[in-house]
Parts: C-alpha cells; structure tokens; sequence
C-alpha cells in the first residue's frame, strides 16, 4: 500500500457545505483558502518578525513563511511554520461534537497562535490573521476585537445572503 503524500485540499475551517474553508493549494500561503465548490474565500495570516512582515496564509507580495509540518484530526488542523528564526504554529479548531447538538451547531471555530524562536535572536513579533470577503455565500456584519490579558479574541458574525436567505425564509 502506498502512502500518500499530500491531500488535494486541507480542512481550514468546516462546519457544514455552507460554512467550510478550505486550503487547495501546495502550500497554506500559495493560494487563497476556498470553499469547497472551490470559490476564493480568503483568509490572510501574517507573521510580523523584528519589524520584516511576513505571510503563512492567502497570497500576497510578502515574503512566505515555509510550512514545516501540517497535521490534521477530526477536529483540528495544525500548520507549523518557519522564517527569520521564528516557529510559528498555527490550530484551526472547529468543535463539531456529536454527541452535543448545541455545541455542534453552533459556527464557531477557534485559531490558537503559538510562536518560539529557534535562533534565539528575535526581539518582537506579533501575528495577524483576517477574513477578505470575495463574492461571498455570507456577508460579515459584525466584527469585534476583544483582549483578555494575554488572550486576543475576534468576534465575526454574519447573515445570509443570496439562496441561503431565500431558503431560510421560507
């Protein structure tokens, strides 16, 4: 039996076939991430190290972050990612638990963020990712940035547009 080597498109983000991206590309940053009907649904990831803006997800004109390692479960999908002396890991978390209808119904997913130096040299680095929207099945209505301590949080919610609207309308 043969192993295979790379999948044709990596779960980013999968709810339902309403709400799913999906990275199709040979790396995360080659491409924008998609739907699964393959329409462009981009989110950007930056990496900002010792002031050089880098990117780890969506095209772009920065310089690319290498993508060392990518490892997918039920769950969650987890890119590992390496430039300018810095290890970037980057966990995609969609809870979708059987055996609890709430949780699974509700769209959420979580993004963790985890950086290190594997130089030792870097002095300041901070990561940003965002949703671009392009021709989309969903219109964002509401952003919200939260800050907890340590923690950052975004709050993105969004309405229906187009035949989903139709068909939950009635």
């Amino acid at each position: 039996m043969s192993k295979i080597s790379r999948l044709p498109a990596i779960p980013v983000i999968t709810h339902d076939p309403f709400f799913s991206l999906w990275c199709m590309g040979k790396h995360p940053a080659a491409d924008h991430t998609r739907h699964w009907a393959s329409i462009a649904k981009p989110l950007w990831g930056g990496c900002i190290i010792d002031g050089i803006t880098t990117r780890f997800f969506g095209r772009g004109g920065r310089q690319m972050m290498k993508c060392v390692d990518t490892d997918i479960t039920p769950l969650s999908t987890k890119f590992v990612f390496e430039a300018l002396g810095v290890r970037l890991t980057v966990k995609f978390t969609s809870p979708l638990l059987l055996d609890d209808m709430d949780i699974m119904s509700t769209p959420i997913s979580y993004v963790q963020f985890a950086t290190e130096s594997i130089d030792g040299k870097v002095d300041n680095m901070g990561t940003r990712i965002s949703a671009i929207e392009n021709e989309p099945i969903q219109n964002f209505s509401h952003y919200k940035r939260l800050i907890l301590g340590h923690v950052i949080t975004a709050v993105i919610t969004a309405v229906c547009s187009g035949i989903l609207a139709l068909i939950m309308k009635g």
